[in-house]
């Protein structure tokens, strides 16, 4: 069985990371936005509150998933940016007018 190097896939395999690593962001983001609206809620109305200082905690709270999403995707960016740089090294120790390497299995 023949296996041909095909950069693309590793290209599509970063790409897919990096997607991922989005993904967990936005849903930190949008976890804590939530647990914000609803503490800002129950805080209003437990003290009284105006209902636009809901806006407080949900801030802090969208911006604290931001820092924690963030950190939960590093890994996911670590390892996106080891498959472009192999792919990196591959292009550029390549001898010239060779476009792919077949292995054999």
């Amino acid at each position: 069985m023949k296996v041909s190097y095909q950069p693309e896939i590793i290209l599509e395999f970063a790409q897919g990371l990096y997607q991922q690593g989005n993904g967990i962001i936005q849903n930190y983001v949008l976890t804590g936005s939530l647990v914000g609206a609803g503490l800002g809620y129950g805080l209003s109305y437990q003290f009284s509150l105006p209902l636009w200082t809901i806006l407080i905690p949900t801030g802090l709270l969208a911006v604290s998933g931001y820092v924690q999403g963030r950190s939960a995707a590093f890994s996911l960016f670590l390892r996106a940016q080891k498959a472009l740089c192999q792919l990196r090294i591959e292009e550029n120790t390549r001898p010239p007018g060779k476009q792919s390497t077949t292995l054999n299995r």
